[in-house]
């Protein structure tokens, strides 16, 4: 799967554009460090969805009436993509009563005792772009009805009504999608996605985690930096920074 990634990402980068002939087995092999019967299936795998097509003694081509779809653009901040754009919608969210993961539970500071799981979906243009599950403490319930959930925005509805939210932390990693996300952002199982955590503080502890998975096939950041020269160096500095799904 991961050969067959990469030869289908080029394909997307116009590197063999339609029409054109795919290197051999004998080279993909060598360039991966696979066995050419590795190669063989990720081709046949392009094969199978109508990517490439086979020409006996010829080679290995991109369909020539191949469309590669122009990307969809939206420029936001970094925080933009963490928190949601207005061109983002929100669909099939689901609300349930369970305990957490021994992970989320050791975040938040309590043990086998329930809480509110939320999960959501974020679409650009009808297509999947990220999939987000929440997990609230049970001190969010002494502020929040169950009725109000789906509205979100609990931040600052919590630091309304006086629990005070003093600020999140954030981290960002590369992941391979696993079943569940996989279904859910219409990916195919152990595909790339950028995965990140968020963790809510408030003057009661942390409140809320946050776990989102974007597709990497459709995210890009663009960051513009500017120099700065002086006689001891140079000092970097970030003058824009935009998000970018594909």
């Amino acid at each position: 799967m991961r050969v067959y990634g990469l030869i289908f990402q080029r394909i997307q980068k116009g590197e063999y554009p339609p029409g054109s002939t795919l290197n051999t087995e004998d080279q993909f092999a060598a360039e991966f460090n696979v066995s050419k019967a590795t190669v063989r299936q990720a081709v046949g795998e392009l094969v199978e969805r109508g990517i490439v097509i086979r020409r006996q003694g010829k080679g290995t081509f991109v369909r020539e009436d191949l469309e590669i779809r122009p990307p969809h653009q939206i420029v936001g901040s970094l925080a933009d993509l963490i928190l949601g754009t207005r061109s983002m919608s929100v669909a099939n969210q689901e609300i349930e009563e369970r305990a957490f993961p021994v992970d989320i539970q050791s975040i938040l500071g309590i043990s086998g005792i329930p809480g509110t799981t939320l999960r959501h979906l974020r679409l650009i243009d009808n297509t999947p772009f990220a999939f987000t599950a929440e997990y609230l403490a049970p001190v969010v319930s002494e502020y929040i009805k169950a009725s109000e959930l789906r509205a979100g925005g609990h931040a600052t509805l919590l630091n309304d009504r006086g629990l005070r939210i003093l600020g999140a932390s954030q981290s960002m990693s590369a992941e391979l999608a696993d079943p569940e996300v996989a279904l859910h952002l219409d990916i195919d199982f152990g595909a790339p996605v950028l995965f990140a955590e968020r963790v809510v503080h408030s003057d009661r502890g942390p409140v809320e985690v946050s776990h989102t998975w974007y597709r990497g096939d459709l995210y890009k950041w663009h960051a513009d930096l500017e120099f700065s020269w002086s006689g001891t160096g140079v000092t970097v500095s970030t003058t824009a920074a935009a998000t970018s799904p594909r």
